[in-house]
Order: C-alpha cells, then structure tokens, then sequence
C-alpha cells in the first residue's frame, strides 16, 4: 500500500515564471544551450520548458524545472 507524500507549497515568490528565467538569460548573456550543457541537460528540454511546451511532470525535465527555478525542489519543502 502507498501512501501519497504531502507537501506544503513553497512561497511564490521564491519561484520563477519561464519567461522571467528566459529574461534573466538574456540579460546575464547566458545562452540556453549554455546552461543546459553546464547543469548536464539537454538544450531542447530546456528551450520547451521555458518556451511552455514542456511541464516537467518527470524525469530530466521535471530536474531541469527544479534546477531552472520554475517549480520546487521536494526535497527542500518540510512534509
């Protein structure tokens, strides 16, 4: 039998919309293709995480997310 792990949400503020990620690039001159390859992700997952394509439900997009700012890290939040 499972049981379904709670967590309490992390304050919005701490996390970040895909266009304000895609905004900090350009304005730090990082490339997307750049941040993927130093963080070990692939630059098409990154590029449809931040263009909306792409959730980051699981797996290295759901990694990719967390690493990005745009969702929490549970790990991090207290159950």
């Amino acid at each position: 039998m499972t049981t379904k792990r709670k967590y309490t949400p992390v304050p919005m503020q701490t996390l970040r919309k895909p266009e304000e990620v895609l905004a900090s690039f350009i304005q730090n001159g990082i490339s997307v293709r750049g941040w993927a390859r130093e963080h070990k992700f692939s630059p098409h997952t990154v590029r449809d995480l931040l263009r909306g394509k792409n959730r980051g439900l699981r797996g290295k997009s759901h990694e990719a997310a967390i690493a990005l700012g745009i969702k929490p890290n549970p790990k991090d939040v207290q159950p």
